[in-house]
């Protein structure tokens, strides 16, 4: 993975590499889709490092790279798992204990589908979900169709998990066997 990211960078400050569309087993409407792929992409990277053109504004897209991240989105809710009190919370925290366009999607997803927001909550929801892949591009750690893919799984993962939803009696068992194993392992 962190070779891609390189690779990608690399190319966004290099240029358009066009060694994948030239390669004889890759023809047609392939190398074509890879060409405007790579070129599109290149457009975009407007802050794939600090001396790029809008480098002034990579910090905002970092920070956005940061709400997508797999760290708070592991922590945050193991955390409100063992703390929160409230059932609702449990639920939705057990439900999603689950890469950035891909987290984004599926949770924005969630959110319109499991509580049925107004427009303006689904608005905000779906921007925040549309920058954060925008960012990505942004960036320049992914190209376009990374990111589209990342927000197709996103949708199909969010269909899976409302999918199986777990009520929240269920929920409430899983913290209690979890918490009643964990106090008999301590004595």
């Amino acid at each position: 993975m962190a070779n891609k990211k390189h690779s990608v960078s690399k190319e966004m400050a290099n240029g358009c590499n066009t060694a994948d569309a030239q390669n004889p087993r890759t023809s047609g409407l392939f190398s074509q889709f890879i060409l405007l792929d790579q070129r599109w992409t290149n457009k975009w990277a407007l802050c794939a490092s600090d001396k790029s053109r809008y480098g002034v504004f990579r910090p905002i897209m970092k920070l956005l790279e940061i709400s997508g991240h797999g760290v708070p989105w592991i922590s945050i809710p193991l955390l409100l798992f063992v703390v929160s009190t409230d059932d609702y919370v449990l639920q939705m925290v057990t439900n999603l204990l689950l890469g950035h366009c891909t987290r984004a999607g599926m949770v924005t997803w969630i959110y319109i589908l499991t509580l049925d927001p107004a427009w303006l909550p689904s608005l905000a929801a779906t921007s925040w979900s549309l920058c954060i892949a925008l960012s990505r591009v942004i960036l320049g750690r992914h190209h376009f169709s990374d990111v589209a893919c990342g927000l197709l799984i996103g949708y199909l993962q969010a269909l899976v998990v409302c999918y199986f939803w777990l009520p929240i009696e269920t929920c409430q068992n899983i913290r209690q066997v979890i918490f009643y194993k964990s106090a008999i392992d301590e004595l």
